[in-house]
């Protein structure tokens, strides 16, 4: 008797067997030892359990091509490392663009309201010819109360950063305006100091003034399957190259967790849109169908081509059956996905631990799976009955809103183009 034994020093898992034996589950860095009455006659069969075309003996002739695919997904990775980390930039820089714009917005119409109300109490306080001391006194004061906050103005903006931070492209023109309005301020002051005293009239005050700080704060959190795609779609959005009916509420926005009914004329049941859409009240909500509507309304009114993006090579597939039934489906997916849950606690799944499963990578490549979770799924996958497996297979192709969305297009009647979203 001899002991055959063969190492994975992949990082992705692989199935070996002997000629007359089953498919034996290898992990990265672990080992399968086996005895054999005759080693030279023996024939040890290899190949990836995620890909089990790609097989061959256990010779090292032919494990060239598994170590091959092996760096092509170590290079995957990497790219999809940088890709993300590039569209993490991106993000970052989308969000500092809509602060300053949103702060530049607040400020001007703040600025604008205090301009039209300050400026001419100034200029009226200046030009009106006081009758007395004490009108010169009350005149005066108007005079410093309207004209400091402007010179003020003109001096604290006057840096550069504070002014890129706050107005960004139109820094320049904003700096420049500041100045004008303070030399302006100080030109009346003067102006006005030299009318009184030519007069005989003078008044001495004393001014305090606190100016309250604003601070704004943007947050905004996005996941989904295939974030590539997803970004380079919003970033033609952006371009103008391509039109999103897309609504994403993230938590802590005003829509978020809100609901809107439905009108009686849809004859659909619920209070809300939770109902169809999901089976059961979400704690998002509904409003983004609401507004996801309306977006697709637009759309077609304005002759615009629908297109429904579906999973890569999954294209037609994952649709629910009409848009009545897409809350029940809904409600049976996640009962079924629910027992993944139950089947991560299972012994089945800690003695897979054991063997390694642990070992596989957990980076997320560009559909967003991981080795680790691949695996992990196929594992509970096989676990369940072939009822269970085939419907969790038909329902591949679509996320659980897009089966509602897409159901919905049919409902309308609405004519759409079926794109993978990996083209």
């Amino acid at each position: 008797m001899a002991v055959v034994s063969v190492g994975n020093d992949l990082q992705t898992p692989i199935e070996v067997k002997l000629r007359s034996g089953d498919w034996q589950v290898v992990y990265p860095q672990k080992s399968w030892d086996v005895d054999v009455s005759d080693v030279v006659a023996t024939s040890v069969e290899i190949r990836l359990r995620e890909n089990p075309a790609l097989k061959g003996s256990c010779k090292v002739t032919d494990g060239s091509s598994v170590k091959g695919r092996d760096r092509a997904e170590a290079r995957e990775l990497t790219r999809e490392g940088k890709r993300r980390e590039e569209a993490q930039m991106r993000t970052e820089a989308m969000i500092q663009e809509a602060v300053t714009k949103w702060r530049s917005a607040t400020f001007v119409k703040s600025l604008s309201i205090f301009i039209g109300l300050d400026l001419p109490i100034l200029i009226l306080s200046v030009v009106i010819p006081p009758g007395s001391a004490l009108g010169a006194a009350v005149l005066e004061f108007l005079a410093l109360v309207s004209g400091i906050p402007f010179i003020a103005l003109g001096v604290v903006f006057s840096w550069p950063r504070l002014m890129d931070s706050a107005f960004g492209n139109y820094a320049v023109l904003f700096r420049f305006g500041f100045r004008l309005l303070g030399f302006l301020a100080l030109a009346l002051l003067l102006l006005q100091t030299v009318q009184h005293a030519l007069q005989g009239l003078g008044f001495r005050g004393k001014l305090r003034e606190r100016h309250p700080r604003t601070r704004a704060a943007v947050r905004g959190q996005l996941a989904w399957e295939y974030a590539g795609a997803w970004e380079s779609l919003v970033s033609q959005g952006r371009n103008g190259e391509v039109s999103a009916a897309v609504v994403f509420l993230p938590e802590g926005t005003d829509d978020y967790g809100q609901c809107d009914s439905i009108p009686e004329a849809e004859g659909l049941p619920g209070t809300c849109w939770c109902t169809p859409l999901y089976g059961e009240q979400k704690p998002w909500g509904c409003r983004w169908f609401t507004k996801w509507r309306e977006n697709i309304e637009t759309a077609v009114q304005s002759g615009a081509e629908l297109e429904v993006y579906y999973f890569q090579n999954r294209v037609g597939k994952g649709k629910v059956e009409s848009f009545d039934t897409a809350g029940d489906d809904n409600l049976h997916r996640e009962k079924v996905n629910q027992k993944q849950r139950d089947f991560e606690e299972s012994p089945e799944f800690q003695q897979a631990l054991d063997a390694g499963l642990g070992n596989l990578s957990k980076e997320p490549r560009g559909d967003g799976s991981s080795q680790y979770s691949r695996e992990a799924r196929r594992l509970f996958l096989a676990s369940l009955s072939e009822t269970e497996r085939e419907y969790l297979a038909t329902a591949e192709g679509l996320g659980n809103s897009q089966k509602a969305e897409v159901a919905w297009l049919e409902k309308k009647c609405y004519t759409y183009w079926e794109v993978d979203v990996c083209t």
